[in-house]
């Protein structure tokens, strides 16, 4: 006969587990196998707070990268002289522009000079585009050179404003401002005749660096006439040699004695004059010829 269980758990020294417990647990084993504890749940935790630990430090990672590519994106827009490109436009925008652009010139343009103008604000083929759509819609005026031909080159302008056109009277005032100023012109161009002429002269004229040059050259000797006339007014032995002041006196001598010596040399010279009428005609001689046989010596006139 086998061993009772309760003997067998007392001679191993376990605790006996209850009669409840022992059915089950019985029961179980035999009927089912024992399933391992899923862990999987654990790991998802643990990578999810691994997550989220360095989740504050991850923002300025992030916006750092923006930024670099914002700076990437305002490098792109810097051309080759470090000017700054024109964003290009398109649709309503590109179209105001354009509109815009011929209304501020108010001259005709082909597609090309208006997107050149535009510095690339709009592209070429768009404005090609557009100002056909425009010319169309009749916003705009526009003339082929060969009509609707093939190969026509298209100029285009905006439509003038019938409001802007000048009345009878403001018309009328430009005429008489356009005949008064044609009146005065015949004038002005005397005037300018007279101007042109006295420039001319001026120009004929010593110039600043003549008159400078003429000035110290004056000065100069106006600086020796007085050297001379300090000299002249020094009493007798002193400096120059002179003779000192003359009294009123002695000057109305001078002037009496030059008087008289100039009547007899007035006398002698006719009297000389009439010799040698008589000399040259009884002689045959010319004047040089006599005086140069008789040995004669003109004064210095």
């Amino acid at each position: 006969m086998p061993p009772k269980r309760k003997s067998s758990h007392l001679s191993t020294g376990s605790t006996p587990a209850p009669p409840d417990e022992l059915s089950i647990s019985s029961s179980s084993a035999t009927n089912t196998p024992i399933k391992p504890v899923p862990k999987a749940k654990k790991v998802k935790i643990e990578k999810e707070k691994a997550k989220a630990a360095p989740k504050g430090k991850a923002v300025p990672a992030a916006k750092d990268k923006n930024k670099g590519k914002e700076s990437a994106a305002e490098k792109k827009t810097l051309d080759k002289n470090g000017k700054e490109k024109v964003k290009a436009v398109t649709g309503d925008e590109a179209t105001e522009v354009i509109l815009e652009y011929l209304r501020k010139e108010n001259r005709p343009f082909s597609a090309g000079d208006v997107s050149g103008n535009l510095h690339g604000k709009v592209t070429k083929t768009l404005t090609d585009k557009l100002l056909k759509e425009l010319f169309n819609a009749q916003l705009i005026h526009g003339k082929g050179t060969n009509g609707d031909g093939k190969g026509s080159q298209w100029v285009y302008w905006a439509l003038q404003d019938p409001n802007a056109s000048l009345s009878a009277e403001e018309l009328q005032q430009m005429e008489d401002e356009i005949k008064g100023l044609g009146e005065r012109m015949p004038e002005l161009r005397r005037r300018g005749k007279e101007i042109l002429g006295r420039v001319g002269a001026l120009k004929g004229e010593m110039g600043v660096e003549e008159l400078r040059g003429s000035i110290q050259r004056l000065r100069g000797e106006g600086e020796r006439m007085r050297e001379r006339l300090r000299g002249l007014k020094g009493g007798e032995g002193g400096e120059g040699g002179g003779k000192g002041v003359l009294s009123k006196e002695e000057v109305q001598r001078v002037e009496r004695e030059w008087g008289f010596w100039g009547k007899v040399r007035d006398g002698r010279k006719k009297t000389f004059e009439g010799l040698e009428g008589m000399l040259m005609e009884g002689m045959g001689l010319s004047r040089e010829d006599l005086w140069e046989r008789i040995g004669v010596e003109g004064d210095e006139e």
